[in-house]
């Protein structure tokens, strides 16, 4: 059995990220799912988004496929945050964590100085002197200084504590694997720092639409 899914119409100019596809037997419940995730990232062919699929036939009566796949539209894909964010996730997923903590701090650190940046151009600072600023300023001090006085001037809501703690132990996890090749790889600090960047990043893309 061979069949042909073509998902370029809908997809358009996004991304496929995953596929998967599940056959269920009327009467005799169901059978394993067959599933060609595993296709990305390592045959970057599933990103052509016509797909071919192979399986085996079946005794007794006709069933029903189920396909899934998740895509990231044009607009999310040309976002470097977001796809970071996303990449992020699919390394966690792979139990990569090193990759994982840099695509998560990389992925902050765009919003954290879009952020700053809309604030130092409000107050008058020139696009120069506020990328001289940026660039002079390590993520810690941008978390732990000045997101907490923007917010309070502008009176926005801040950051939750924990996540704010969550986010210092990424950018430590993030410099001592750029410094020093290795950081701590607990997994419940590494799920810690993972979710805070996504409340982060929600944070900074829904209340200030950054």
């Amino acid at each position: 059995m061979k069949t042909f899914v073509d998902l370029s119409t809908e997809i358009g100019e996004g991304e496929l990220l995953s596929f998967s596809l599940e056959f269920s037997r009327t009467k005799r419940g169901y059978i394993p799912t067959v599933s060609v995730t595993d296709i990305y990232p390592k045959n970057l062919q599933i990103k052509d988004k016509k797909i071919f699929i192979y399986g085996l036939p079946t005794n007794g009566p006709d069933g029903s496929h189920f396909i899934t796949y998740v895509y990231a539209p044009k607009e999310i894909k040309e976002d470097l945050s977001n796809m970071l964010l996303l990449d992020a996730f699919k390394f966690y997923t792979e139990e990569n964590p090193r990759y994982m903590i840099i695509s998560a701090h990389s992925a902050i650190e765009i919003l954290l100085n879009k952020f700053i940046k809309k604030f130092l151009k409000e107050k008058g600072a020139s696009e120069t002197k506020s990328e001289k600023f940026l660039d002079a300023t390590d993520n810690f001090h941008k978390l732990g200084l000045l997101i907490p006085v923007i917010c309070e001037i502008k009176r926005f809501p801040i950051i939750n504590k924990n996540i704010m703690e969550n986010l210092k132990s990424l950018n430590t996890s993030r410099n001592n694997l750029m410094h020093y090749g290795k950081t701590d790889m607990n997994t419940e600090k590494i799920k810690r720092e993972l979710i805070s960047a996504f409340l982060a990043f929600k944070y900074f893309k829904l209340i200030h639409e950054i």
